[in-house]
């Protein structure tokens, strides 16, 4: 589990479905451990409650639930770390995505 803290950044997520204020998708992301000079690449995939501001054209992410995480070296046990760490740090992010 220590090795799976660190600096978590999500790229640009890749949507699988918006329905009213429900969005599912995937986003590949990286993982700097402490100590390590090389991030660690993976995906994601999650479901969040979105509010969309239409004029301004933007999605604003409420909450997020990450649902699955593939690493190429995880397993089941690494994989449920991940999750669990992820959903820690993403409670704190303020996301607004781009509505197009």
């Amino acid at each position: 589990m220590d090795s799976l803290r660190g600096k978590i950044v999500m790229y640009e997520p890749e949507v699988e479905a918006f329905t009213d204020d429900k969005l599912s998708g995937r986003a590949a992301l990286s993982i700097l451990p402490p100590g390590y000079t090389d991030p660690v690449f993976g995906a994601a995939w999650f479901e969040a409650r979105v509010r969309t501001n239409r004029p301004a054209g933007t999605v604003e992410v409420l909450e997020v639930t990450v649902s699955r995480a593939k690493f190429p070296d995880g397993g089941p046990t690494r994989e449920q770390d991940l999750i669990r760490v992820m959903q820690a740090q993403m409670s704190n992010w303020h996301l607004t995505l781009r509505l197009d």
